[in-house]
């Protein structure tokens, strides 16, 4: 009788134990994996004891007119607030829209709108290339200037930017043209080509802007 109890027992555990295997290896469905994927990081930064630069844009653009393609200033923008930028609002739109909203593009726009309360100034010019590359057609670009409170915020935005960039189309549908973006300490600076045309020529701007040196 014992042995019989013995038996019944050790067949219990054995079943316990399989079913339990059986779920692990279950596969998952795509909420549970997109769950896991999206688990929103915390996003921070330190602005204490932070000194703020100022504006470099003017200066950067002015380079712009030694190049070949001769870029002129068009229009200059002065705190415009980065709600105004097509970085927000395509974030924005997208964390709101039935179609395109997911966790991970909810958790990014959290992140920017954080980020936001960390930005000293946001400027924006459109420069303008007197060099016609062929039916009446001029190199452009719309340049923003993004100044954080800290090196350490600006960090964490073009980190959350590199999470845009991964998140499927929404860097496409911020951008469709080609752009650029890159830090200089606590300044971001956000380069939106004119479109494709300017694949050849859109890269001599951040190149031109990132050699100059501006105080």
């Amino acid at each position: 009788m014992k042995k019989l109890l013995l038996i019944a027992v050790l067949l219990l555990l054995s079943c316990r134990e399989k079913t339990q295997e059986a779920i692990e290896l279950a596969p998952k469905s795509k909420t549970e994996v997109q769950t896991e994927r999206t688990t929103p990081q915390p996003v921070a930064c330190n602005t204490a004891n932070s000194v703020v630069p100022k504006s470099l844009l003017r200066c950067k653009i002015k380079a712009l007119e030694t190049l070949a393609h001769n870029y002129l200033l068009k229009d200059f923008n002065q705190n415009m607030g980065l709600e105004k930028t097509s970085i927000y609002r395509e974030v924005q739109f997208s964390s709101e829209s039935d179609h395109y909203r997911n966790a991970n593009v909810e958790a990014i726009f959290k992140k920017i709108n954080f980020l936001n309360t960390a930005i000293e100034q946001v400027n924006q010019c459109n420069v303008k290339s007197t060099t016609d590359v062929g039916g009446n057609t001029y190199p452009r670009a719309s340049i923003t200037e993004i100044i954080f409170k800290s090196e350490d915020c600006a960090i964490a935005f073009m980190t959350t930017i590199e999470a845009v960039k991964a998140e499927g189309s929404l860097m496409f549908r911020i951008d469709k043209g080609p752009h650029s973006i890159f830090r200089e300490q606590n300044i971001v600076y956000y380069i939106s080509s004119g479109g494709f045309y300017m694949m050849e020529y859109y890269d001599e701007v951040e190149k031109q802007m990132k050699k100059i040196f501006c105080s």
